[in-house]
């Protein structure tokens, strides 16, 4: 195996940067995993800076830990209700109702299970729920206001029948995780940490920020929020998510690069059933059933629980199989993998530092992949496909 990094240590050193030059982002790791289980090799990078000045200007490092932000929908609302399923404990066509145990509107009956996982239930986009609360009210009220989103939520008309469009929605992903404390009677960071994380060895490499038990280690820092009046580090960025106290199905999750990178490259392992027996906490033919692009006639690029590379501007890039699967975190974040080639790709930033209305990465996410799979290509180390 090609040491890749030390062989096009430019070519990454030089788009990484011009980006940060630019003001793309302060600094970024990456992460590339090629081949599956034991004959996977992951090659780590980073570049940059956690900050633009001052206290947060140290060098990013794999050790730095980024707000994945809606990563948090793959990578732990997801895998929660995937073990859920492969203990036989709720199904993908499972009713709205039943999943959150209370009644619900004639028209939200038809909502199931695959339809919030794959943003096709109807539901709105997002709602400013903070907006009715002041931020210290996450501690003081939490189960209250958990009830109070819930309702507004249900109280929403939706938008289309369900299962006849899609629409990227962090309301599902919020009952998503609702739905995991619902069946599972653990609190979501619980479960996830006692039933994927912590197998897998990743309990110190991902995990959420609860208010009242924040983890002590370096972050890279957010943006700086109106809503909150302070610069965030340490704290989710997503206001809606810690209006509930730092844990939801579609937001609150940290992590590192080889945390993410691990993750990630577990799924490859279960997808292509090459996970050693011991490690089997998902079914594989429930997680292909997940990675598999719905049919819907919006000519959707969604899976459940997962995004698809789009025929034109797809943020990773253009190079990617028709089969890849992916997910962008709203932070800065990202993952593609792709089965054909036995790849992952994971980017983390801080992209929102100081402001999140710096959106430059839309150009660079496709700029990044198309040159590392390009390399990557050239090295033979495409795996079996690229079609």
């Amino acid at each position: 195996m090609i040491n890749f990094f030390l062989q096009q240590n430019k070519m990454l050193e030089d788009i990484f940067m011009e980006a940060i030059t630019k003001g793309v982002f302060p600094g970024a790791a990456i992460a590339v995993a090629h081949g599956v289980a034991s004959n996977r090799n992951i090659e780590v990078k980073c570049f940059g800076y956690t900050g633009y000045q001052g206290d947060e200007n140290e060098p990013v490092e794999p050790e730095t830990f980024y707000d994945l932000a809606s990563l948090t929908k793959p990578l732990a609302t997801l895998p929660a209700l995937l073990v859920l399923l492969a203990r036989g404990e709720l199904g993908f066509d499972d009713k709205l109702e039943d999943l959150l145990q209370r009644k619900v509107s004639r028209e939200k009956r038809a909502i199931r299970l695959r339809h919030l996982l794959g943003h096709s239930a109807g539901l709105p986009a997002h709602l400013p729920f903070f907006e009715h609360w002041a931020p210290q009210s996450a501690l003081e009220q939490r189960e209250g206001i958990r009830e109070k989103v819930v309702a507004e939520i249900m109280a929403r008309p939706l938008l289309f029948t369900p299962g006849t469009a899609t629409l990227y929605s962090d309301l599902g992903y919020i009952l998503a995780g609702m739905v995991v404390e619902k069946r599972s009677g653990d609190d979501l960071a619980e479960f996830i940490e006692k039933n994927i994380y912590a197998p897998l060895g990743l309990s110190n490499q991902l995990f959420f920020n609860p208010h009242n038990h924040p983890r002590q280690v370096v972050y890279a820092p957010g943006e700086y929020c109106s809503w909150r009046q302070r610069l965030l580090k340490g704290e989710v960025g997503d206001e809606n998510c810690a209006l509930l106290g730092g844990v939801a199905g579609h937001a609150g999750l940290f992590g590192n690069i080889r945390g993410v990178a691990g993750l990630t490259s577990y799924l490859l392992d279960i997808w292509q059933n090459q996970a050693p027996e011991k490690l089997i906490l998902i079914e594989s033919d429930d997680l292909r059933h997940c990675l598999t692009k719905q049919q819907i006639k919006n000519d959707t690029t969604w899976a459940l629980g997962m995004d698809t590379p789009s025929a034109r501007g797809s943020s990773g890039g253009d190079l990617l199989s028709a089969a890849s699967v992916g997910h962008l975190g709203y932070a800065g974040t990202s993952f593609w993998i792709d089965p054909h080639r036995e790849l992952v790709v994971v980017l983390l930033t801080n992209r929102v530092h100081p402001s999140r209305f710096n959106d430059q990465i839309k150009r660079f996410r496709p700029l990044f992949h198309n040159n590392l799979i390009r390399v990557l290509d050239s090295c033979n180390l495409s795996g079996r496909s690229q079609t």
